[in-house]
């Protein structure tokens, strides 16, 4: 572990800006470089970008005019002159030319398919750089993005990997180098060396890149990286966390490089002190399971600045565990009659966010009284408010807000919707009581009255089912079961009255005794004393005394000697009673308290179950009721109430002038209002920054303004981008899973070795291998899961990742997760699904055999036969996936074929080539609206039936496999199938190579379908 104090969080700070930057600097924005290339012309040096003939690429050199107006600009007053300037040169540019309709809105209009260091000398020569030159990410498969790759990471990763940069130190150099980096990404490589052996700079204009963008005669040089919009938020935070004298702590804890030391590991899904905390529920539809129940309790211990990781495998229920944690918040809050908290949920792209928004606008609220439902303000709809840009708030569907407090949420606040909203709640909060209620304050007075009712319920069967639990943990640590301990008292009863009887029996004897000595004559009291007298007088008492006991422990029997053994006798006796009935009083009294409140739990029980109640134990029961039931009732009034609160608080603040100020006690203000509607903002880390920034003269970052922070999708979440939004909020609850999708990172690793060195914070390579690889805080290889797994106090699993993990999977059909189960995460997965009623027609875990052979394309592979077959065999079993879909899914029975077909099917395969050939094909069958594409296309979804193209033929024996390389990708794409996964591929190749493999092990799962 490395020590707290080996780097400073300042430095780090200004590595996370120099990573922003850099990645901003390797692939600009088609707004930022539009305007320069439709000029066709120079634009002033002070502009961030120069357009360029393509002859700078091909000489190596500027006008050295235009290259001394760049040192002038360059230059600081007081400093000696510089002799280089790094600028970035962009050798080739594509521009989109329209064909097909692949394009979507956020598709790149600019293709720059490299960026190149280099060092502008005086005389305009160029030298190269210190860095090697770099394909952008976005143009690299896989990733999240709408730009359609040219190119596959892995093969650009090998070349780099294989060709180190070293020993490039000329212009010819860095040219050949650049040529050979592009054509090994594209295949090409074999064409450059018959075509161009004496000219290869001309070659970088030759490679054929992508068939929807055209090539121009341009270059492009950028002066300065262009810092706006999400990023330049993001800077602005992490600029004066620079300035700031002490770091918020939660910032301070995720960039510590020290791990957070481990606390216990303790199961407190049943801390009934815990429970008492569980107030609300989002919805009635499902109670929580043993695992989220867990992490929801542990959420309630956490401190200010503390990271609680909880590990999410596939289909174990992140999403209802952040809705109970929003609900449980914002419910806590409205019983206190506080503000109501600011919750953020964000993860790092908007497919994410998407998946977040729309688990907060459907709630199931079946089994909830009428009058409870729905809102009770015109026109609200969800629980979320997503803070987006103006860009995705044109299409967006959802409630939204804009940075500058903008957005349709606004509709919600001017005096016409005011007047109508009252008069519609006040209507629905009457039919709810059942009489008129003529004013808000009153509705909100009596929604609160009900609400700390509501609790109180939840609350006391909570300290009833603690009671029975502890009759049951006592009775089955003394007594095993409930059956056995009245066993024990049967016996302990009849034990009773035999000591009872054998107490009588002795008192009985011994005035059997009293009375032999009462008959003696009066001369054998006065001759007592004699020898003969006395032992003939003790033979008598002896005698009698043997009568009734065999063994009895008198040595002399005189009168003294036997009162004194019946008084032991009696007194063993008394007490051997005494103790039995004290036992069978004690037993008898845990028994009645244990039955009287088990009586007490059943009859609470009979009239509040739900439909569809599942629970079998007396605990599981009580758990789904509060959950179901009473937690979801609280959250409903809990959400009217704050209707309330709202309507009356917004009749001052229409009168308030300073409504829209972006002041630092304005907008927090402002934001704590639109809580009281939705309780939970949604957006991206690129986002939030913006969002909570506020203005007075200067931008002033809003830190330690989030009350709770969730992250979402951790695993897929770059650190440099994701670090501004921790120094914003007290405490962060992150949920992910880094087994599943990886980020899309933007930074070379040599680029980002540099920036570590730059900043101090390279040691050594070995530091580097065994800290910085691990540490998730690398801009090259890092994510936000595996950083925060370090500061999570808990280790829930030693063989897994720290934290706390959700294990209960009920998506798909257990031989389907038992794959990924055995694959990843050490048999630890709780499948709870079960197998399939009715078999499966194409079997659960299934392969079809194709024999056609790949081919590169461009750096990526695809193979058109398979396409074809994959084509064909989903419109020859149309009909048949059409009746399974809505037999299994009766809710699908109103939907149109298209519809169930989209919901049913998904495609997915390492290329995006593959892709490409799979959606052409699908679409001559009139099936294009089936998903179809790499895993990041499926994230956070499932589907019915999934097919894996698998692509490699033969003729690709020798080749590593792409889904080889890790487990993710597979283990990804078999847990997005709930009912049925089917791999296409050569039987002699997909699966055969380790038996270790991911795909080694998948294909001795796989049943070869005919």
């Amino acid at each position: 572990m490395v020590n707290k104090n080996v780097f400073s969080i300042k430095n780090l700070t200004q590595y996370f800006q120099q990573s922003l930057i850099d990645s901003e600097r390797m692939c600009p924005a088609d707004k930022d470089v539009l305007p320069v290339l439709g000029k066709g012309k120079q634009t002033k040096p002070t502009d961030f970008y120069i357009s360029l003939d393509c002859t700078a690429w091909l000489s190596g050199t500027i006008n050295q005019d235009l290259a001394e107006k760049l040192f002038t600009s360059k230059q600081t007053k007081g400093k000696p002159p510089l002799k280089e300037i790094e600028l970035l040169l962009f050798p080739r540019v594509d521009l989109y030319t329209v064909r097909g309709a692949w394009r979507t809105s956020r598709s790149r209009e600019v293709l720059l398919p490299l960026s190149i260091f280099v060092r502008l000398q005086r005389n305009g020569t160029f030298l190269p750089g210190r860095n090697p030159p770099w394909i952008p990410r976005e143009w690299l498969s896989p990733n999240a993005c709408a730009t359609q790759p040219f190119a596959e990471f892995s093969v650009v990763d090998e070349y780099l990997t294989d060709n180190p940069y070293q020993g490039v130190e000329t212009w010819p150099d860095l040219q050949r180098y650049c040529v050979d980096l592009l054509a090994a990404a594209t295949g090409y490589s074999a064409q450059i060396e018959t075509k161009y052996v004496g000219d290869i700079a001309k070659a970088l204009f030759s490679i054929p890149l992508h068939e929807e963008y055209s090539l121009t005669q341009q270059c492009l040089l950028q002066i300065e990286p262009p810092i706006v919009g999400a990023k330049k938020k993001i800077i602005g935070v992490l600029e004066a966390l620079g300035e700031a004298e002490e770091y918020p702590n939660l910032y301070r804890r995720f960039c510590s490089g020290e791990d957070t030391e481990l606390k216990a590991n303790t199961d407190l899904q049943a801390d009934s002190a815990l429970a008492g905390q569980h107030i609300a529920q989002m919805t009635g539809e499902f109670p929580l399971s043993p695992k989220q129940r867990n992490a929801l309790h542990h959420s309630f211990k956490q401190d200010s600045g503390e990271i609680l990781a909880v590990n999410g495998p596939p289909g174990t229920g992140k999403t209802t565990l952040l809705r109970s944690l929003v609900a449980n918040l914002w419910t806590q809050a409205a019983l206190a009659e506080v503000e109501p908290p600011l919750i953020v949920a964000a993860s790092n792209n908007n497919q994410a966010v998407t998946n977040i928004l729309a688990s907060f606008a459907k709630v199931d609220e079946s089994g909830l009284a009428e009058p409870l439902r729905g809102r009770w303000l015109p026109r609200l709809e969800s629980y979320g408010l997503y803070c987006c840009s103006k860009d995705i708030a044109k299409n967006t569907p959802h409630q939204y807000m804009l940075s500058d407090g903008k957005g349709n949420i606004k509709d919600f606040q001017n005096n016409e919707y005011v007047q109508e909203a009252e008069a519609y709640f006040l209507q629905k909060i009457s039919i709810w009581c059942g009489d008129e209620v003529k004013d808000i304050d009153t509705a909100k007075t009596r929604l609160h009255e009900q609400l700390k009712k509501s609790v109180q319920e939840t609350r006391l069967i909570i300290k009833k089912l603690e009671i029975f639990l502890s009759y049951e943990q006592e009775i089955i640590g003394h007594y095993s079961s409930l059956d056995l301990m009245q066993q024990v008292l049967r016996d302990k009863d009849t034990l009773c009255h035999e000591l009872n009887n054998q107490h009588q029996t002795l008192n009985q004897q011994q005035e059997n005794i009293y009375t032999l000595w009462d008959k003696r004559p009066f001369w054998i009291h006065l001759l007592f004393w004699l020898p003969s007298i006395r032992d003939q007088q003790r033979r008598k008492s002896a005698r009698l005394l043997k009568s009734w006991y065999e063994d009895i422990d008198i040595d002399i029997y005189s009168d003294a000697n036997i009162e004194k053994w019946f008084a032991r006798q009696l007194k063993l006796a008394k007490k051997a009673l005494n103790d039995t009935l004290a036992e069978k009083i004690q037993m008898e009294q845990l028994r009645d308290g244990y039955v009287d409140v088990q009586e007490f739990l059943e009859q609470w029980l009979a009239p509040h179950k739900p439909q569809g109640f599942s629970a079998k134990t007396l605990t599981g029961q009580v758990n789904e009721i509060n959950d179901r039931v009473f937690r979801f009732q609280s959250f409903k009034l809990a959400s009217h109430y704050w209707e309330a609160h709202w309507l009356l608080e917004l009749k001052t603040v229409l009168a308030d002038s300073d409504e829209n100020e972006q002041s630092p006690i304005t907008k927090p203000r402002r934001y704590r209002r639109h809580a009281k509607l939705t309780p939970c903002f949604v957006s991206t880390f690129y986002m939030i920054p913006a969002f909570f920034t506020a203005y007075r003269g200067e931008e002033i970052p809003l830190f330690d303004e989030i009350d709770l922070l969730i992250v979402d999708e951790a695993g897929q979440a770059l650190p440099e981008v994701s670090v501004a939004s921790f120094a914003l909020a007290k405490k962060a609850v992150i949920v992910g899973d880094t087994d599943q999708i990886e980020p899309v990172w933007g930074i070379p690793e040599k680029i980002d070795l540099a920036n570590l060195t730059l900043f101090d914070l390279y040691q050594s390579q070995q530091h580097y291998e065994s800290f910085w690889k691990k540490s998730g805080l690398l801009a090259s290889g890092g994510n936000v899961m595996r950083a925060g797994q370090r500061q999570c106090r808990y280790h829930q699993f030693p063989q897994l990742q720290r934290g706390l993990y959700l294990t209960e999977h009920r998506r798909c059909y257990d031989e389907i997760i038992s794959y990924c189960n055995q694959l990843v995460y050490q048999d630890v997965l709780e499948p709870l699904r079960g197998t399939a009623n009715k078999p499966v027609p194409w079997g659960s875990m299934s392969m079809i055999e194709v024999f056609s052979p790949s081919k590169s394309y461009a750096g990526s592979r695809g193979n058109e036969g398979e396409a074809t077959c994959i084509a064909q065999w989903l419109n020859q079993n149309r009909q048949a996936i059409l009746a399974y879909s809505r037999t299994t899914n009766p809710s699908w029975s109103q939907k149109t074929d298209k519809e169930v077909i989209k919901l049913s099917v998904g495609v997915v395969t390492p290329f995006n080539k593959q892709a490409r050939l799979i959606l052409t094909k699908l679409a001559l069958h009139k099936l294009g609206d089936i998903t179809v594409g790499t895993v990041h296309k499926l994230q956070g979804d499932e589907r019915v039936l999934i097919i894996f193209s698998s692509v490699y033929g033969e003729n690709d024996n020798a080749m590593g496999k792409f889904y080889d390389v890790g487990t993710n990708m597979l283990n990804v794409a078999v847990s997005r199938a709930r009912d049925c996964f089917i791999v296409f591929g050569n039987p002699n190749i997909f699966g055969v190579g380790g038996i270790g493999s991911p795909s080694g092990l998948l294909r001795r799962q796989l049943t070869v379908l005919k």
